[in-house]
């Protein structure tokens, strides 16, 4: 029996490829700010979606458990969209 691919996969390249399917998705649909690609697009909500921030801001930093999320929010609208 053969094991898919995404399973086997790293946990970094499984999470980059599923992040890289809403760039695609929002590229296809024209919906991505100008002059940004598709691939720094994917590389931007790879990074900010990344445990490692949600740990700065929250545990490091002091914020409240929800304001990290509602930060990413306003933080992608403002990356990502026209």
């Amino acid at each position: 029996m053969n094991t898919p691919s995404w399973r086997t996969a790293p946990r970094s390249s499984r999470t980059h490829t599923r992040q890289s399917r809403i760039a695609a998705q929002l590229a296809e649909r024209g919906a991505l700010t100008d002059g940004l690609t598709e691939t720094e697009a994917a590389g931007v909500i790879y990074a900010l979606f990344s445990p490692e921030l949600y740990r700065i801001l929250a545990v490091e930093r002091g914020w409240p458990p929800e304001r990290p999320g509602e930060w990413l929010s306003t933080t992608l609208r403002a990356t990502l969209l026209p």
